[in-house]
């Protein structure tokens, strides 16, 4: 709960930092949410999908990757499917500007938790990502 006071040395041992990565292919997205979710998490930032599965591979134990569906390279979709077959049941949140992706469904890949459209404001995405981790036991 939000009361509006400092996070107090108590508070962060009893809710460990939680790890981020905020998969986008837009610079600006990547470090407007890196610098407003990086005020209660740790939050490593991809530019495309390669970065990320790397990022994955090397540094497990994310506790949720918000993932541009929509990337040049490598899409969200295609990322998905590669953490399918490695077992990565890490949760994502897929963000679009097209609205929700019908591509990705919950049925075929249990870690998608939905879809945050964009733009969105901060609040939106402070708010779904405490969401996210509250829902995923990380928080609380």
């Amino acid at each position: 709960m939000d009361t509006g006071h400092e996070t107090s040395d108590h508070d962060r041992v009893a809710n460990p930092r939680a790890r981020i990565l905020v998969v986008d292919d837009e610079p600006a997205v990547r470090r407007i949410a890196e610098r407003v979710l990086g005020r209660e998490h740790d939050v490593v930032t991809a530019g495309d999908g390669d970065e990320a599965l790397a990022l994955l591979a090397s540094n497990p134990g994310f506790a949720l990757i918000l993932l541009d569906s929509s990337m040049a390279r490598v899409s969200g979709r295609r990322v998905l499917q590669e953490m399918r077959e490695r077992g990565d049941t890490t949760a994502v949140v897929m963000c679009s500007g097209y609205g929700d992706d019908p591509s990705a469904t919950v049925a075929e890949f249990p870690n998608l938790r939905g879809f945050l459209a964009k733009p969105y404001t901060l609040a939106v995405l402070q708010a779904r990502v405490r969401d996210e981790l509250d829902r995923g036991g990380v928080l609380g």
